[in-house]
């Protein structure tokens, strides 16, 4: 049955019998544009017997196609994350789409059509989503690898009903089991898959198997685009915040001395070499920042700061026992160490309670840390009693003429005393056995000069 746009043309063919040779089709209200352009008839009298001639049409014109093109969010599904939505935003992005789509001569249905349209909007606007699915190609495994992930999804939701415990959970146990084989038999196939590739490229090459081999290589650009980045344990997914986590990773990368995200691309190191790297940039990093702060600040002028590295223990807790009593000496010798002891002098400094910066013991001169150590006399009974076995032992080392030249010096002596490690390559051994024998003497004289102190002033009170 033609339809009325249609009209047919009738021929007389040189039989004398009447065929509908060809269709002329003329738009309905575009009467002067024919699709027909020419009619070929071909004469085949001679050697057909049939009653039909085969007739050609040349069109004039071209239909165009409607081309519906697939949205770049089909197959994806996404989440709502209610908890980060800024609901200022969302309130007044649905007054402004209501106001809009505001019509009198709506039905009910299409009010509500239109509701649901503006908060869609509102929604879409103010309040952000994750992709918890993307679309990609379905993962193609054998039947028993399909059984296993059925069973590790299986596993996976009954972990979840108990409540998502872990450690010595026996649902969570099976469940890493369950994954564990699931993904070993996925890895197998994928290998056995590899295999077979690689051989068939070998043995029978093929155009087709080169160009798979390109198009595995090259991937596809619209879907190798990261669209989540995991920062923080959050999922980031707007273009805007991904900059910016970005380029906050790049500073990073470029305050520890680390290679930058596009030379991460070209060459990204293993796990564990890259752990590496990291732990060793970030511990050089503060090493270096610290010795450098503690030339600035006065109080640590006393620390050797070549031998201190971020995550090592300094001899002063090396040396000391787990005894109680060695360890409150070690913490004296520490505040000694790093300038947190107080003497008069410091009190002074800072203005504690309009402090004297005289020795309240011997009231002959500042009390500072030179003095405490080496000159007051009302605490010179201790020190004898220590100054003897720490001169011989340092005399038995570099002998007695080096200690007549070096140490007649107070500042010296207060820093053998203090810190003995910064003396060490210079005036005395690199000798560790040695200085931790120093360290442990002068941890003695120091919390005995402590003691003292603290009795005298005492009983001066």
């Amino acid at each position: 049955m033609w339809p009325s746009s249609l009209n047919k043309f009738i021929h007389k063919l040189p039989d004398g019998n009447s065929r509908v040779m060809a269709i002329k089709i003329e738009l309905e209200n575009h009467t002067d544009l024919d699709i027909v352009d020419k009619i070929l008839i071909e004469n085949t009298c001679g050697n057909n017997l049939s009653t039909h001639v085969p007739v050609f049409c040349v069109l004039a014109a071209k239909i165009q196609s409607n081309n519906i093109k697939k949205s770049s969010n089909s197959g994806k599904k996404f989440k709502i994350e209610w908890d980060r939505a800024d609901l200022n935003k969302y309130q007044g992005k649905l007054k402004e789409t209501l106001q809009e789509n505001q019509s009198p001569n709506l039905t009910s249905t299409e009010l509500v059509g239109n509701l649901i349209y503006c908060l869609k909007k509102a929604e879409k606007f103010a309040i952000p989503s994750r992709i918890i699915k993307l679309n990609g190609p379905k993962l193609k495994v054998s039947a028993e690898t399909k059984i296993l992930l059925n069973i590790s999804k299986q596993k996976h939701r009954i972990w979840d009903i108990g409540g998502r415990k872990r450690g010595l959970d026996d649902s969570f146990k099976q469940l890493k089991e369950a994954k564990y084989n699931a993904r070993k038999m996925i890895r197998k196939e994928r290998a056995m898959e590899r295999e077979n590739f690689f051989s068939q490229l070998e043995q029978k090459p093929s155009s087709k198997t080169f160009f798979q081999l390109i198009k595995r290589n090259l991937g596809n650009n619209k879907t190798s685009v990261t669209q989540v980045i995991r920062h923080e344990e959050k999922d980031i997914t707007c273009p805007d915040e991904q900059r910016e986590v970005l380029a906050k990773t790049e500073n990073v990368l470029l305050q520890y001395s680390l290679p930058s995200i596009d030379e991460l691309l070209i060459f990204l190191p293993t796990k564990i070499k890259w752990k590496q790297s990291v732990r060793h940039a970030i511990n050089t990093f503060w090493s270096n920042k610290f010795r450098s702060l503690s030339k600035e600040n006065q109080t640590l002028i006393r620390l050797c700061t070549d031998i201190i590295n971020i995550g090592e223990i300094h001899p002063v807790w090396k040396t000391a026992t787990e005894i109680p009593g060695d360890t409150k000496k070690a913490i004296t010798k520490a505040r000694i160490l790093t300038g947190t002891y107080l003497l008069q002098a410091t009190k002074a400094k800072f203005n504690i309670g309009s402090t004297d910066p005289i020795c309240p013991l011997c009231k002959l001169e500042e009390e500072n840390l030179l003095h405490f150590l080496t000159r007051c006399p009302s605490l010179e009974g201790v020190r004898r009693t220590f100054y003897a076995p720490l001169k011989q032992a340092v005399i038995n080392k570099i002998g007695i003429d080096q200690w007549k030249t070096n140490f007649q010096n107070r500042e010296t002596l207060s820093q053998l005393i203090v810190d003995c490690r910064k003396l060490a390559g210079s005036i005395l051994p690199n000798d560790n056995n040695f200085l931790n024998m120093v360290e442990t003497i002068s941890r003695n004289l120091c919390d005995k000069l402590h003691q003292q102190r603290l009795s005298q002033i005492n009983a001066l009170s």
